[in-house]
């Protein structure tokens, strides 16, 4: 382990600051944004293929496009731990122990910021802002994933499906939740690592 280049410093609920293994959570990061891209432009294909203003559409195609992202997410499982945790429990697959999801648990990754380390004496770390869903900026996502950088900015050790993280990236969440309580090592970011390791064998993780 070599200090920065393992670790990312994040802050969680209470503002307490905590070490998370950069490479594990960049990996995981990286298919929580291909899950979350997925249903965001499965719904937004169904909204434009029918002419809907999503701003004006009512239950029924509301209820339609939540289920156009549903199976987009589906579509995932071989290949991504998070979107089979979040569809195990519908198909009766979880296996014994085996964690199952929520769209609720994705939530415990917030990216309206996102950081990097810094490196040496008296410079400053990386940052980006990922707020579209506030109606902010999107500093942290290339094109691709409706952002406006020019370049990937999120790490992961492994380039993700949607080309938004990868190698090459520096960044990641500043704040994630931590259980609390008798859940503190199994509730928030740790039920999400959990579901990854439980998942990994019906993922084919290295395609």
């Amino acid at each position: 382990m070599d200090g920065y280049t393992d670790w990312h410093v994040a802050k969680n609920q209470t503002a307490n600051s905590f070490l998370l293994n950069k490479d594990a959570f960049g990996y995981m990061y990286g298919k929580i944004l291909d899950v979350q891209l997925s249903d965001a432009g499965a719904q937004a294909n169904y909204y434009a293929t029918n002419s809907i203003n999503p701003a004006t559409a009512n239950t029924t195609q509301k209820a339609a496009a939540a289920a156009a992202g549903a199976t987009a997410i589906a579509a995932l499982r071989g290949t991504n731990e998070i979107a089979y945790g979040l569809t195990c429990d519908a198909n009766s697959d979880c296996g014994t122990g085996g964690t199952a999801l929520t769209s609720a648990d994705l939530v415990n990754v917030i990216p309206f910021e996102m950081s990097s380390a810094a490196v040496g004496y008296g410079n400053l770390g990386g940052v980006c802002h990922f707020m579209t869903s506030v109606g902010g900026p999107n500093t942290c996502l290339p094109a691709a994933g409706g952002g406006t950088a020019s370049s990937i900015q999120v790490y992961s050790p492994q380039a993700n499906a949607t080309g938004t993280a990868g190698p090459d990236g520096t960044l990641l969440p500043s704040i994630v939740i931590r259980g609390t309580g008798a859940a503190l090592q199994t509730g928030g970011v740790c039920k999400l690592f959990k579901a990854m390791t439980d998942h990994a064998d019906n993922c084919n993780w290295w395609c």
